[in-house]
């Protein structure tokens, strides 16, 4: 996984990264990507807005998801598909 931040005025920065998962063992079609970009605004020394937008790309034998933090998983993407979506988020360190 390759990610970066490029700040842009004196509040605001643009993150991204990219991720690769190889075929698992010997079977082919069985790998992946990971992509997201983003915007980050700072309300204060210690409070961020952030906003993303991921995408998984499977290629036709792989079932990689996005992990779930309440279930604790990251299946459930039938093998090929490719999920994506947003995510937003305040973040305040205390």
């Amino acid at each position: 996984m390759l990610n970066g931040k490029v700040n842009v005025g004196a509040k605001g920065a643009v993150i991204a990264g990219y991720g690769k998962a190889g075929d698992v063992g010997n079977v082919n079609n069985t790998g992946a990507t990971h992509a997201f970009v983003g915007y980050e605004h700072s309300l204060s020394k210690r409070t961020v807005l952030k906003a993303i937008y991921a995408q998984v790309r499977n290629e036709s034998g792989a079932a990689y998801n996005f992990y779930n933090a309440a279930t604790g998983s990251v299946g459930g993407v039938v093998a090929g598909n490719d999920p994506k979506g947003f995510q937003f988020g305040i973040r305040h360190s205390f």
